[in-house]
């Protein structure tokens, strides 16, 4: 059947509109029925610290955070009697704490106490099938799993009662090219913005690889395949590698990925509004469903010192990236961040690039701006334009994490148990 253009944009603000309704009308009623329960005792630890929002909704987070944060090991998964992992990638976990852990063609099921489950998907072109290049990337909303396959390129889902594929979401360029701001666009990165909704992001063929900087756009998508919206939201992109899956290769026409260099930092919460940062400072910008912008969370933040020879001595290994990497700009300092994310609680999650190479210095705020705790984690500052990030996610007050077995030399998921304390 022949797409028209013209009634298929019709549609498309009709369908954004009506999200876009459904959304407001969900916000009253979250609020009005708030009200109703004013008498029950709130136990959402931001509320223990004030905030001041100016006009223009700028948050300035300041002062010593609210609580001391500590972490207790909880549970492992990875290699057993009955299990093994060739390539453990990526990882989510659904509201019952079943763990889901991916490999290149297949994601291992874990319960909450550590053993397996079952295994979904396999390697092949059917349905529920992956031909998979790099890690997936299970992400868990709505009761539902999605696995994106790059190499088929489409989204295989499964439904989380009973754990069987549901079925495929294909994604085809023909579905966008028709945009003449879209033509020449590929399918990079996607979140889960309602049931059978996502919020895809599409970058322009070739943009990394000739330019420093091109620009990612996102797009209301059915589960169809289908681009049902007019731009969401749009952020700079130079290809700079985001922690997860597979980092890809290097093209010799594009800049040399370093660790030195500046990115778009971007999450999406459960109730589809989208958090964005440059990773030059830490000034988070949060957005509503529509791409308005709501707030915008500043921490002042002094970026440390760098060494320009200690981040070339990365690429000794390979003298062609070497003699690239001396031909480039490297600036003075380090970015601020490193990466951010947020977990089911709203609270943002922001690895800081601190002056020591043994550790991430990390910041957890709410989404309003309460400055709640921080503390240290374990990671290497040079190696963060190809090393997997370790903290994964947050979910139920459990912190995930993937870790090396100096026994087994094998990488496991290493769950721990989040404590919050009141700072004395």
């Amino acid at each position: 059947m022949k797409l028209n253009p013209d009634k298929f944009a019709t549609e498309s603000r009709k369908a954004t509109k009506n999200f876009v309704l459904f959304k407001v009308l969900a916000s009253v009623a979250i609020v009005f029925f708030g009200c109703l329960e004013t008498n029950k005792p709130d136990r959402n630890i931001e509320n223990s610290s004030s905030v001041n929002e100016t006009a223009s909704g700028e948050i300035i987070i300041e002062g010593e955070p609210a609580f001391q944060v500590s972490f207790k090991r909880d549970a492992t998964f990875g290699d057993s009697e009955e299990v093994y992992f060739r390539f453990m990638g990526n990882i989510s976990v659904d509201e019952n704490n079943r763990v889901f852990i991916s490999e290149r063609n297949h994601i291992k099921v874990f319960d909450q106490d550590e053993r397996f489950i079952t295994s979904l998907g396999r390697q092949g072109r059917g349905p529920g099938e992956f031909n998979n290049f790099g890690g997936l990337q299970p992400k868990i909303a709505f009761g539902r799993l999605y696995a994106f396959d790059d190499v088929e390129q489409r989204i295989n889902v499964y439904n989380l009662s009973n754990l069987e594929f549901e079925g495929t979401i294909p994604i085809n360029s023909i579905n966008w090219n028709y945009l003449p701001e879209l033509e020449e666009s590929r399918f990079e990165n996607y979140f889960i913005a309602g049931d059978s909704l996502i919020l895809a992001g599409l970058n322009e063929i070739g943009g990394t690889q000739t330019n420093r900087v091109s620009t990612r756009r996102y797009f209301y998508m059915d589960n169809k395949g289908k681009i049902i919206s007019e731009e969401i939201f749009s952020h700079p992109d130079n290809g700079f590698y985001d922690g997860n899956g597979v980092p890809p290769p290097i093209s010799p026409r594009s800049p040399v990925p370093k660790p030195s260099d500046r990115n778009s930092i971007i999450d999406v919460n459960e109730d589809g509004q989208i958090y964005w940062a440059w990773s030059e400072k830490i000034i988070i910008k949060v957005f509503d469903t529509t791409g308005s912008k709501l707030r915008t969370l500043i921490y002042p933040f002094e970026n440390n010192l760098l060494d320009k020879e200690e981040v070339l001595e990365v690429f000794e290994y390979n003298p062609n990236l070497h003699q690239r990497a001396k031909n480039e700009d490297i600036p003075d300092t380090w970015p601020a961040m490193d990466y951010f994310f947020v977990d089911d609680e709203n609270r943002i999650w922001i690895s800081t690039i601190s002056d020591n190479d043994d550790y991430f210095e990390w910041m957890v705020v709410s989404d309003k701006g309460a400055y709640l705790a921080k503390f240290k984690w374990k990671g290497i500052r040079k190696e963060r334009h190809y090393s997997q990030r370790e903290i994964k996610m947050v979910r139920n007050n459990y912190l995930y994490t993937k870790e090396l077995n100096d026994e087994t030399s094998q990488n496991e998921i290493v769950r721990y148990r989040i404590e919050f304390e009141e700072s004395q």
